[in-house]
């Protein structure tokens, strides 16, 4: 039975992962159509600078997790 919990445990941790990398390239891809409409570039912006803070956060806590 815990074998059973740690993988269940094991494959939902990966679609978390898969999960928080495909919102934050939609976030980037998302901030670079803004720009390059030219409609709202400051909101472009911020989803760019988002998404790479949140990557810098999500490689430290991976790096912190697997030490």
């Amino acid at each position: 039975m815990v074998q059973l919990i740690e993988s269940l445990y094991g494959v939902a941790y990966f679609a978390i992962v898969l999960v928080l990398v495909a919102v934050t390239i939609l976030t980037f891809v998302t901030g670079i159509k803004f720009i390059r409409d030219k409609k709202h570039i400051g909101f472009g912006i911020g989803c760019i600078i988002f998404s790479l803070i949140f990557t810098g956060i999500f490689i430290s806590v991976i790096e912190f997790i697997t030490t």
